[in-house]
């Protein structure tokens, strides 16, 4: 109850027009969560990644993940320090690959309000363990070359468009389409660009590519140096 109400007294101090309520539940801390975000239906969760203590870090950092994996509402994981080389304004990666999950990622950017010069770097990846897989040589008729061609160009339009669209809304707007594995290529460049925030969405293309890939959010939010926010 103590902690819970620290934390109310934090944000109250920050956000003194917002209305803070507080509680206290003896329960699982990740299934708690859970059922306040079911019955509350927030627009957000926050939580850090790690606990006190290497224990603690390895318990809520279980906690975050699997709250990260079943939220019905976006979730941001936040790992304040973690990257000393964040620039100020800050840089915020874009994880973009044209589902209707990534681009719910552009609307949760355009309603929040960031300092002025931010830098927006979109990142797209041609994922290679989907074009690798036998799935893929039935699709295409073994012509992955060909397919991969069509894939590159239409992401690389939507990219072109979504760039010159988001430049009317932030000083600065980059982007790159690395070829590689979709959480690898994304936490490289969170890296290469000194990201504050990545943005992800949840799910990527629908379908067997989506089981292909795997969780790439999950494993982002995994393995990220800096603040991860999956977007619902």
């Amino acid at each position: 109850e103590l902690d819970a109400e620290d934390g109310k007294a934090a944000v109250s101090s920050l956000f003194p027009k917002w209305e803070v309520t507080s509680c206290a539940r003896l329960h699982s801390p990740a299934s708690t969560i859970l059922e306040v975000a079911e019955s509350w239906k927030p627009d957000l969760i926050v939580m850090g990644s790690h606990g006190r203590g290497a224990i603690g870090r390895l318990f809520l950092g279980s906690v975050s993940l699997r709250v990260a994996s079943e939220a019905p509402c976006a979730v941001r994981i936040v790992r304040p320090g973690a990257n000393p080389k964040q620039t100020s304004p800050p840089t915020i990666l874009l994880a973009f690959d044209g589902s209707r999950s990534s681009r719910k990622s552009v609307h949760y950017l355009l309603k929040r309000v960031w300092p002025k010069g931010t830098h927006l770097h979109i990142v797209a990846v041609i994922d290679i363990s989907v074009l690798a897989a036998p799935e893929y040589f039935w699709l295409v008729g073994g012509d992955v070359g060909i397919y991969q061609e069509m894939k590159e160009s239409r992401i690389e339009q939507a990219v072109s468009g979504l760039e010159r669209e988001m430049s009317k809304h932030f000083k600065q707007v980059t982007s790159a389409m690395p070829v590689g594995t979709a959480a690898h290529e994304i936490l490289a460049q969170a890296r290469e660009v000194h990201a504050a925030t990545i943005f992800i969405g949840s799910r990527g293309l629908s379908g067997f590519e989506r089981m292909l890939l795997g969780s790439v959010a999950h494993s982002i939010a995994a393995h990220a140096e800096t603040t991860v926010e999956i977007i619902r």
